[in-house]
């Protein structure tokens, strides 16, 4: 997912900085260069694809190139690229390199990260002893892809509610009527990229040692439907819930 993630990342930054030079909007050229220029140290952080790491660090120097012509040549260079980087071609975006599903990951991820940091604060803790994360049970996946696909259709809470109740999730009508009218409210709430279960708690457990590194404790990754902790109960799609200890 990481490797993916960051593949995906350099295509949609090739994208959009070559739109933003083209539109004469160099700043926002720069921002968004030193925000891929992040992802890619915090990449390096851990277990790295060489090929990966290589490709964009070569990108991140051609992109640049137009601001610092000079320092980016010395750096082509340094690289030990044999060609002038200003005889090399433009970076090419490709769009069949974007996986939404392995950026979703990693962004839920980076944010479940920042989320802990945020609890820590939240309790005045300035470590953990351990930290549990909760990964939703399915059927809030079913529901949550049922609810993007019917808001398409319609922002009525009435009408969203009765389908949902004429599809297998009537099961859990007393939670989902709670849930739909907090999501109509702000659809920015619902992740744009919908996992399943298994591949977000896939992600976290991939993540489970660079998540132990970053508060220097244990890290338990547990599935709703196989916990009796309450906190549990709170988990949804991309936004794990969290028992700091």
């Amino acid at each position: 997912n990481r490797d993916k993630h960051m593949v995906g990342k350099m295509h949609r930054t090739i994208k959009k900085v070559t739109d933003l030079i083209e539109e004469f909007k160099l700043s926002l050229a720069i921002g968004v260069l030193m925000d891929y220029t992040n992802k890619l140290y915090k990449y390096r952080d851990g277990q790295i694809n060489k090929e990966v790491y290589d490709n964009a660090v070569k990108a991140i120097i051609q992109l640049l190139s137009p601001f610092a012509p000079h320092v980016c040549e010395e750096m082509w260079e340094m690289i030990g690229e044999k060609e002038m980087l200003s005889k090399s071609s433009w970076p090419e975006f490709d769009k069949t390199m974007i996986d939404e599903e392995a950026e979703a990951a990693e962004e839920m991820v980076s944010q479940t990260i920042s989320d802990i940091a945020s609890v820590l604060k939240l309790t005045n803790k300035e470590s953990a002893k351990k930290v549990t994360l909760f990964v939703a049970d399915t059927w809030k996946y079913n529901f949550m892809s049922t609810l993007k696909t019917i808001l398409e259709e319609t922002r009525n809470p009435g009408e969203i509610l009765g389908k949902i109740m004429a599809t297998d999730l009537k099961k859990q009508g007393q939670q989902i009527s709670k849930m739909v009218p907090k999501y109509v409210k702000d659809p920015s709430k619902i992740p744009a990229t919908v996992l399943t279960l298994e591949k977000e708690y896939a992600a976290l457990v991939e993540a489970k040692e660079a998540i132990e590194s970053e508060f220097k404790c244990e890290v338990n990754i547990v599935k709703e439907l196989e916990s009796k902790e309450a906190k549990a109960r709170q988990s949804m799609p991309s936004k794990p819930a969290i028992l700091v200890e």
